[in-house]
């Protein structure tokens, strides 16, 4: 299978001239280095700035080198390859905006610039030759704020004119607080695991009201668990209870219903999501009305 085979990896480019411009090798690059990033989107200024500093922050070569690269050649950063040299200019990063990595929702990025450098096991580019560094961690605050500024003298030389601009708050996103589409903050994600958070004699009553012949109905979608059904159908219940799920959202149009941090899986109850118009009929199809009050 080549590379971009795969419907589900790769980057999707927004226009044909600007496809027809980039090489293969060259979009191999584009996908890898939004996957070393974390960058989902090249969208908006504050996104390609965030791509620039996490570069700073990964290829393992003083931050002189690339202010040297920018006066001596023109460019940012040369990007090694097996067979080639990938010079990456002002105007090559101004070509890019548009980009999008394949399936990756709604967000810019993903994590703060902290929350990057804490994390561990970073993708491991194949294309990509250039030396990275193996522990971000033990990066210093001085050279964690130098990326960023050398990041902005860069950035700043792109019009406005070029990004886009969606309204970043979304008035009809389901969600409790404002959410702007530019970085997703990792501490804001809801967490509810319903069999591990709550009592046993609660699991219990709540699986006798739903039923064994809902909870045991044929999945023909998926091989799964009881109780893999159960958890899914009490996260649900436990969104709506608590204002994360709209229970009148439509169902094919749950990015607009569900609160982009509350994450739910519909795969376990797949038949029952796939005969449902909204989230009030699962409610409904759950008796989630008889036992939604016994959840936190």
């Amino acid at each position: 299978m080549e590379y971009f085979d795969d419907d589900y990896e790769g980057i999707i480019i927004p226009s044909e001239k600007l496809k027809n411009s980039i090489t293969p090798t060259e979009e191999k690059v584009i996908s890898e280095l939004m996957l070393l990033t974390h960058i989902d989107r090249f969208y908006s200024r504050q996104a390609m700035t965030e791509f620039l500093k996490r570069i700073f922050l990964q290829f393992n070569v003083p931050l002189s080198h690339f202010t040297e690269l920018y006066f001596g050649k023109g460019i940012i950063v040369e990007i090694q390859t097996p067979h080639s040299t990938i010079p990456i200019s002002i105007s090559k990063l101004t070509s890019w905006i548009g980009i999008t990595q394949k399936l990756r929702g709604i967000f810019d990025y993903t994590g703060t610039t902290y929350d990057y450098i804490q994390e561990q096991g970073h993708c491991t580019p194949s294309t990509i030759q250039n030396p990275l560094r193996k522990n971000l961690h033990v990066l210093s605050t001085k050279t964690i704020k130098d990326c960023e500024t050398l990041a902005l003298f860069f950035t700043d030389m792109i019009e406005e004119a070029y990004f886009i601009n969606p309204v970043t708050t979304n008035k009809y996103q389901y969600s409790r607080e404002p959410v702007e589409f530019i970085c997703f903050e990792k501490n804001r994600v809801i967490h509810h695991y319903p069999l591990h958070e709550l009592t046993s004699k609660l699991i219990r009553q709540i699986s006798l009201i739903i039923g064994n012949e809902k909870l045991e109905r044929q999945n023909e979608f998926i091989s799964t668990s009881n109780e893999d059904k159960l958890e899914v159908i009490i996260r649900i219940a436990y969104g709506i209870k608590n204002g994360f799920i709209d229970p009148r959202g439509r169902i094919y149009d749950y990015n607009q219903s569900i609160d982009p941090y509350f994450h739910v899986s519909f795969a376990p109850i797949m038949p029952q999501f796939l005969a449902s118009k909204n989230f009030i009929d699962i409610y409904h199809y759950f008796e989630m009305y008889e036992w939604i009050d016994l959840l936190p």
